[in-house]
């Protein structure tokens, strides 16, 4: 078809000709030897290279995106193998566009040659003829870039790889800010900063939780985070700067930083570990203090089968033992005790707030136990244990949530009261793409939405590897729950996640602080009880 024309004549024909493939393939088999022309003809012609790979790769598909350390030695896998003896390896680089020959491997007169760029990457470069794979060693920031591998035996295969090259991120410096005014109750603030890079993200992590973050687009500016935090000693707080392939980290020593022992005063605040080691101390001397009493008392009234104790420990009229369960299961509520009297009565009632009612009536009547249950209400879903005076409850709906008091009568009450909630399994999940596109600048067109079907205290959670990153809770149920999965690069394996929040830190505080309370409140009893016989016995 071309043969009185040169291979150069043939592009600015095919050039003119819309880009036509099926000329640009025959253009490929007469330049390399199909018709008659020989394969050393073709390296004779530059120019007409560069151009063929120009009209090659203009439709070009989305390359594949890869991210190295500076300094790291890199090998772009092609996933092939076996690549023919026969077949000719190109490998393009550019920074934008692959339009430079970078290595060359062709078969010459059954001879294998290998050439390579070295006025550009020097002795860095390494082709592997099996699998047409390529290393570069010792790679920098200006290696970035769009590298092209084509194949030719034939037909003409064509891969694409864009690798983006960073340096290691600097390491974190934790300051204190200058002071603050004097009507601001925090005297030490501190301030992480950083050297700014490309893709640099500079955070703050309370445990394990990212409480803050920060980065821009201007690297010439030095990035700042100020710790927005008034107790200091509770958590253990961690400074990180970050990129795609490297970060840093920088622990926070609070008493390092601050000075606590300056002539101003300051309020002390003792960590996690210090709070529970004095509350297990505080809960053992009181524990040892109520036993010796406990054994001193029931000497006195053991003819009373033990009640007397416990209506002693439960007229402070406490807040009730709270507890969870899921729609459907069976829930035992365990009271602690052992060895009821088997003539004692036993009672126990259901609060809420569209019925107050007795369910569970148990006496001894001429030497006779009689146990009535309340069939209306909750049919034959329960069962008492009278040695312990437990109940169990099978088949649990959340419309038995509620309070459960129990009632042990022999010669005096005693009561004790429990708060059950009830909650319906949370719903699967579902993640699917943010409707509507992002600007063409934005380099990721895919944004991830997690959505759930909103209840009661359920929260919608997203996370990072097993760190969350993000969390939303509504208290209107009759909206669903949507979270976006807010992360520009998403390159870990991140999981979306719908639970149940039963209570958080500051509920188990306020409970740790009440069952201090009624600790006191219990010693303080026994106590004027204990003083109280010791005065009569003096008197």
């Amino acid at each position: 078809m071309y043969q009185d024309v040169t291979c150069v004549d043939l592009a600015s024909q095919i050039s003119q000709n819309s880009l036509r493939t099926t000329l640009l393939f025959q253009l490929l088999n007469y330049c390399t030897g199909r018709n008659g022309f020989q394969q050393e003809s073709f390296a004779q012609f530059p120019r007409l290279q560069h151009r063929l790979n120009c009209l090659l790769f203009t439709a070009g598909e989305e390359a594949v995106r890869l991210q190295e350390l500076e300094g790291n030695t890199v090998t772009i896998h092609t996933g092939l193998t076996g690549v023919q003896n026969d077949t000719q390896i190109l490998w393009l680089y550019g920074s934008e566009k692959a339009d430079v020959n970078i290595v060359i491997c062709q078969v010459f007169r059954g001879e294998t040659k290998t050439e390579y760029n070295r006025d550009r990457f020097r002795d860095r470069l390494q082709l592997d003829r099996g699998s047409g794979s390529l290393t570069i060693r010792n790679i920098s920031r200006e290696d970035s870039g769009v590298y092209t591998l084509q194949i030719i035996r034939g037909s003409f295969s064509v891969w694409s790889f864009r690798i983006k090259v960073y340096a290691p991120v600097s390491k974190t410096v934790i300051s204190k800010a200058e002071k603050r005014s004097r009507t601001s109750n925090e005297s030490c603030s501190p301030v992480c900063s950083v050297e700014n890079g490309e893709d640099v993200t500079l955070s703050w992590y309370e445990e394990k939780e990212r409480i803050s973050s920060i980065s821009r687009s201007d690297s010439s500016e030095h990035l700042h985070l100020p710790l927005n935090r008034t107790f200091l000693n509770i958590y253990t707080y961690t400074c990180e700067s970050a990129n795609p392939v490297s970060h840093q980290t920088t622990q926070l020593n609070i008493a390092e930083l601050c000075d606590f022992n300056s002539d101003q005063s300051s309020v002390h605040c003792c960590g996690t570990v210090e709070v529970v080691v004095r509350l297990v101390l505080s809960a053992v001397v009181v524990l040892a203090i109520v036993t010796v009493l406990l054994y001193h008392f029931t000497s006195r009234t053991a003819s009373d089968g033990g009640l007397a104790r416990k209506s002693l420990l439960f007229t402070a009229g406490e807040e009730a033992v709270r507890l969870h369960e899921l729609e459907g299961n069976t829930l035992t509520i365990h009271t602690g005790l052992t060895g009821v009297q088997s003539d004692a009565q036993i009672l126990w009632f259901y609060r809420s707030e569209k019925a107050d009612i007795k369910i569970v009536n148990s006496q001894v009547f001429r030497g006779r136990i009689n146990t009535d249950y309340n069939r209306d209400r909750f049919r034959d879903r329960l069962h008492l244990d009278r040695s312990s005076g437990s109940l169990t409850i099978r088949n649990i709906s959340r419309e038995d949530s509620g309070v459960y008091t129990l009632q042990i009568i022999k010669g005096k009450t005693s009561d004790w009261s429990f708060r059950v909630k009830v909650y319906a399994p949370v719903s699967k999940p579902v993640i699917k793409n943010q409707p509507g596109s992002r600007s063409r600048k934005h380099s990721v067109s895919c944004s991830p939405v997690c959505s759930v079907e909103n209840r009661e205290d359920v929260t919608l959670s997203w996370y990072e590897e097993k760190e969350r990153i993000s969390s939303i809770s509504r208290s209107d149920s009759s909206e669903h729950l949507h979270l976006p999965l807010n992360r520009t690069f998403p390159s870990y394996t991140y999981t979306c996640c719908s639970s149940v929040h039963c209570c958080g830190t500051v509920e188990v505080v306020v409970r740790l602080v009440l069952s201090a309370v009624m600790a006191l409140a219990t010693f303080a009893v026994l106590l004027y009880h204990f003083t109280s016989r010791t005065v009569s016995q003096t008197g």
